[in-house]
């Protein structure tokens, strides 16, 4: 079952609050798969961006003393009827504060009033603690679906300034990361990095490129990748679209590598290396375009490697892809390279890789005719990494999704169901396409499916790739394994 975050925690989480910052990963996350918590979110935004519009009035009605003071004398509020007892309710944090003096006090609340905007002001001021938009620093970003645009935020959740975009529906439900906001010299300033289509690029999905802004909305730099596709006899067509996006601590503890997803209309895709003026390190290339990827100190040596998600698609002609989770050294992707599970591309064996595991296909999706793929690190621990397979980007009554757990050093532990896998196995028995049941046993069939490339074939054991091997390749194909 889903574990909800406590309202009091995503309250502290729109505030950007220190007390909850050991755990803004794992709210981000559980955000991108819970409607509801992310309503909430949205909700409590909304009404202290409200506060905040009533306090800048308050502050221009300011500027007019004179006729702020006699509104003020000449206006009251009147009571037709004495006050009803106030309902017993305690409230606990400020979003519910606001929701009570609302409720005690629709009058003052109601009116136009210097009064009224006092309040407001007061409560914003001493109750919500947001201070004045003095601070220039972006912190943060929040794709608006309705305005169609990526609002910077600092670390008050005010909005600095916007990019106006499209597509911001699916870059949500694809869970994509296209827009980061961190120091990438380390000065402390926060750049802002962002694959998100603008105005004035190509049709979305035709060469569009990667931008670092300043705080200031300055931009500082833009990178193409317009490199061709040379993958056994097939011809490609290579119209790079950028996607996730990563950065982290990776040539010095000084500036910060940029890591992005490169996307063409088809499977062969790439992740480029850039360093903090964009300039391009390397390339990592790869059949299957990876749906997510996260920068984790696997080993707590505070190295970070890089973890992808997504599906292998070297087996595509046959219907074989299979969901695929990479470990990589990001600080070997130089120059332009392949993977390990890719071989038919044109182009030296990276060395990158320290793990290539191979989830097993359920029956269920191969029953609905579907293909899984990892879309996300769901949960990231002091000891557990857990990933969630699914065979749809959207939610629906054929979904197939899984929770795959791993240790540190990628061993698998656990495969557990979401909640609507027991009713979709159910219907696909009545269909007559599956028999049996989603149980314990059938679960545990996966976990024993989960294969780890050696260097030279599949192997049950969780080993890292040895590099160097000779490799049994046909056609450009891993062997089946075992």
């Amino acid at each position: 079952m889903m574990q909800h975050i406590d309202e009091h925690s995503l309250e502290l989480y729109v505030l950007n609050s220190d007390a909850v910052q050991s755990r803004r990963y794992e709210i981000q996350e559980h955000l991108t798969q819970c409607a509801g918590c992310r309503s909430l979110v949205e909700q409590m935004t909304a009404s202290y961006r409200s506060v905040e519009e009533q306090f800048k009035k308050l502050e221009a009605s300011a500027s007019s003393s004179s006729q702020a003071l006699e509104r003020l004398r000449t206006k009251s509020v009147e009571f037709a009827q004495p006050k009803s007892p106030a309902v017993s309710y305690r409230p606990v944090t400020r979003f519910q504060n606001m929701q009570y003096f609302v409720r005690q006090h629709p009058v003052v609340v109601g009116s136009g009033s210097f009064l009224a905007l006092a309040g407001l002001a007061l409560l914003g001021n001493l109750a919500f603690k947001t201070p004045s938009l003095r601070d220039q620093n972006p912190v943060t970003s929040h794709n608006n679906p309705q305005s169609q645009e990526v609002e910077i935020l600092n670390k008050s959740r005010q909005i600095l300034w916007t990019l106006p975009t499209r597509g911001l529906a699916a870059e949500v439900r694809n869970w994509d990361t296209q827009t980061v906001v961190t120091s990438l010299n380390g000065d402390g300033i926060n750049e802002v990095l962002t694959s998100m289509w603008l105005p004035g690029d190509p049709a979305i999905g035709k060469n569009q490129p990667f931008r670092v802004f300043s705080s200031e909305k300055e931009l500082l730099h833009e990178f193409h990748f317009t490199a061709p596709i040379s993958y056994a006899q097939r011809n490609y067509p290579y119209s790079w679209t950028p996607s996730n996006i990563v950065a982290g601590n990776i040539s010095s503890i000084e500036r910060k590598d940029i890591l992005i997803t490169w996307r063409c209309e088809r499977s062969p895709s790439v992740i480029t290396r850039l360093d903090a003026d964009a300039k391009e390190l390397g390339q990592y290339w790869h059949m299957g375009a990876p749906m997510a990827m996260s920068l984790v100190d696997l080993g707590r040596d505070g190295k970070q490697e890089l973890v992808l998600m997504g599906r292998n698609d070297t087996e595509d002609s046959s219907g074989n892809e299979f969901p695929a989770i990479v470990v990589l050294d990001p600080s070997r992707i130089v120059g332009a390279k392949k993977s390990v599970a890719a071989q038919a591309f044109h182009l030296p064996l990276s060395d990158a890789e320290l793990y290539y595991v191979k989830l097993p296909t359920s029956s269920m999706s191969k029953a609905l005719l579907k293909t899984d793929g990892v879309f996300r690190l769901f949960n990231l621990s002091d000891s557990l990494l857990t990933f969630t397979t699914s065979s749809d980007f959207e939610e629906t009554e054929s979904r197939v999704s899984f929770e795959y757990t791993f240790s540190r050093d990628m061993k698998v532990v656990q495969v557990k169901s979401d909640d609507a896998g027991p009713a979709v196995y159910e219907k696909l028995v009545k269909q007559g396409k599956l028999t049996g049941k989603l149980d314990q046993k059938y679960l545990d069939d996966l976990k024993k499916g989960v294969r780890y490339w050696d260097g030279t074939e599949w192997v049950k054991e969780a080993v890292k790739i040895r590099h160097g091997q000779e490799l049994s390749m046909v056609n450009g194909q891993l062997p089946v394994d075992n």
